[in-house]
């Protein structure tokens, strides 16, 4: 498994695609595909809004994580650092910032690259 991260607009994706080689009509997004979809995908795109998703529909992320691990460990994952800034007053959006950091941990003790996104320039840190 391999994990890119970064800010809002950074560049995760076009990173992506180059560390993987592979094309933008094989990237899976997670603002509209089903759960299911995302098992089988090689390129995931913006996981932290699946689980954004899976907290609106009472699932649990942690679950759905741990199982993608496990049946896609040649996926390659883009994600938001949702966590800088100004800690929201909205109790859903504080446990939603919270969840997206411990999945990202998660997902970066899993992965054997991790690289974060800055201006568009990576910097692998695993």
């Amino acid at each position: 498994m391999r994990l890119v991260l970064g800010g809002m607009n950074q560049g995760q994706l076009k990173v992506a695609l180059e560390l993987t080689k592979l094309t933008e009509d094989r990237v899976t997004y997670c603002r509209d595909c089903s759960f299911e979809d995302i098992l089988k995908a090689p390129l995931i795109c913006d996981y932290h809004l699946l689980v954004k998703r899976m907290l609106e529909e009472k699932k649990d992320p942690y679950d759905f994580t741990n199982r993608l691990i496990k049946e896609n460990e040649g996926a390659c994952l883009v994600m938001d650092e949702i966590g800088c800034g100004v800690v929201p007053s909205n109790a859903f959006d504080r446990d939603y910032r919270e969840t997206v950091g411990r999945i990202g941990c998660l997902l970066a003790g899993h992965s054997q690259e991790v690289y974060r996104v800055f201006c568009g320039i990576p910097t692998k840190i695993k």
